[in-house]
């Protein structure tokens, strides 16, 4: 096969494969006769993959040098080509709206503040300090693919909890938890139309952000599961530690149960970022993913303590009530105050007031039973956890009964109450739920 044949075949010009061949990058046999080249099906396939490796912008040197190492590198400079060329691309779309721009301002007065300005501007872009900040943003606009999947499980909750709502038909606030559904349901779409959007445009740097979060699901996995784990732990020996023998029911204040599950997934955190620190596992792949971890790192011998100190805070706090007695475990006691019916100066009940409120209780439609004693102590039974190894009442479920029990008991006892019916209607709880607080706000007699 002539030169000729070999340029109609590929496209270039002879010029341009004698060029190619003065550089190394073909070696062609002649004929034994003429002397002239042949150029074989082979020499044929390097010339295209020569024309299309031009075509992508890597210089006759670059392809000289990838052709010494029998093409094996190409992968990896193919790979780099494209980051280039990405950071090219970016560079010209920023020139291009700072053209669009300028062209806007050239037509104000002041040209030479718009020019001082805009030179300004360009100076910063291409100093350390300002590459560095692009860097960064770019960075931060292309988001892992696990941090995606972690994201839209938290903005799933809302529509979860309408689907939940229109499943058991409780229409209460319907409006409010449908409108979180849908501005869940726009943050969802706009988040991942963002996500491949970026992605298609920054594919160099989804991936370094999908290598550099590739530990994250495993870890949310490990702290979810051992978090689960140490709350339920931490629940069942607090019940075995403080429980008093023959107990009814036990409630702990709103944030006592609320800081346990808290702080047992800050535990669990703690331990996996000073397990990372012991054993030096992955630590870039946790990068600009677990910065908690890093933190922890740093300061786990201040910042365990201090977490144990809270989960003790917690773990201490709550009242156990039995046929006779009150028992009010507090931190600085935990060992328990013990009260009898008699040290309880008032009642207050009411389904709450308040449109929000860290505490549930306070809540428009929330039903609460506070009691004061005579040392001004304070226990509210929201949502009392019955003790299931005492049966005293014949249905099948009798939740809240022993709660309308004890009411009945203090008020034989002639404890002043204080007690209002008002937002009993948006109580979410089932018909015979409410029909029990009623009868303790209302004084009737309960049904056994």
């Amino acid at each position: 096969m002539t030169i000729k044949d070999a340029a109609e075949r590929t496209g270039l010009s002879q010029k341009s494969i004698r060029y190619y061949e003065s550089k190394g990058l073909l070696r062609v046999e002649r004929g034994p006769e003429n002397a002239y080249r042949q150029y074989t099906d082979e020499d044929i396939e390097r010339l295209k993959l020569i024309k299309l490796l031009r075509w992508l912008g890597l210089s006759v040197e670059e392809i000289a040098a990838e052709a010494e190492k029998n093409w094996g590198e190409l992968p990896e400079t193919l790979n780099g080509l494209s980051r280039r060329l990405e950071e090219e691309s970016q560079h010209a779309l920023g020139r291009q709206r700072l053209c669009e721009k300028l062209a806007e301002d050239w037509k104000s007065e002041g040209r030479s503040a718009v020019i001082a300005e805009y030179v300004e501007t360009v100076s910063f872009i291409e100093s350390d300090e300002g590459r560095g900040m692009l860097g960064v943003l770019e960075q931060t606009m292309c988001v892992s693919l696990p941090t995606m999947i972690l994201s839209s499980f938290v903005w799933l909750g809302p529509i979860g909890w309408l689907f939940f709502r229109v499943f058991t038909r409780r229409w209460e606030s319907l409006p409010v938890t449908a409108a979180a559904a849908l501005f869940s349901a726009a943050a969802l779409t706009l988040q991942w139309e963002s996500y491949f959007r970026v992605n298609r445009r920054r594919q160099n740097l989804s991936r370094e952000a999908n290598r550099r979060n590739r530990a994250l699901l495993p870890l949310v996995l490990l702290t979810v599961l051992g978090s689960i784990g140490l709350a339920v732990g931490l629940f069942l020996t607090r019940e075995r530690l403080f429980a008093p023998v023959g107990w009814l029911f036990y409630e702990a204040p709103w944030w006592a149960d609320l800081g346990l599950i808290l702080l047992s997934v800050l535990l669990v955190l703690s331990a996996v970022g000073v397990l990372v620190s012991r054993r030096q596992l992955a630590a870039e792949d946790i990068k600009d993913t677990a910065s908690f971890l890093r933190f922890v790192r740093r300061t786990w011998r201040i910042s365990i303590p201090v977490l144990l100190l809270l989960v003790y805070c917690c773990f201490t706090s709550g009242t156990y009530v039995t046929e006779t007695t009150i028992l009010r475990h507090t931190p600085l006691r935990p060992a328990g105050v013990e009260y009898a019916y008699t040290d309880v100066a008032r009642v207050e009940t009411d389904f709450g007031s308040a449109w929000f409120s860290p505490a549930e209780y306070r809540r428009r439609g929330q039903f609460s039973y506070r009691i004061i004693l005579n040392d001004g102590a304070e226990a509210v039974f929201h949502a009392p956890q019955p003790n299931n190894d005492v049966v005293r009442f014949g249905e099948a479920d009798a939740t809240y009964l022993e709660l309308e029990e004890f009411d009945a008991a203090l008020m034989e006892l002639g404890i002043p109450k204080t007690a209002s019916d008002t937002n009993w209607e948006y109580c979410e709880l089932d018909q015979q739920y409410v029909d029990r607080f009623l009868r303790i706000i209302r004084n009737k007699p309960a049904p056994f």
